[in-house]
């Protein structure tokens, strides 16, 4: 091979990850929940929270008081607790 191949060669498998978009290259960040999966998180906790308070022997009002209070204390950096 004489050394312009070679080069050549060298230089292309050297540009070959710009081309196939190396994901080293690429870092896309994280998205965020969406506000519908932050909802849903917050229905299904409170809903099972409410229901081990209640199996506490809590009144379901109160139960659904707490729970909603519970995870605007713990969850508080999430949109859906701040509904």
């Amino acid at each position: 091979m004489s050394d312009p191949k070679r080069i050549l060669l060298l230089g292309l498998a050297a540009a070959l990850p710009l081309f196939v978009g190396c994901s080293v290259l690429k870092k896309e960040p994280q998205a965020p929940l969406t506000a519908q999966t932050e909802q849903s998180f917050r229905d299904r906790w409170i809903e099972t929270r409410g229901a081990e308070l209640v199996a506490k022997g809590s009144a379901p009002s109160e139960a659904q008081r707490q729970a909603m209070e519970e995870f605007r204390n713990r969850y508080g950096y999430t949109n859906a607790a701040k509904e």
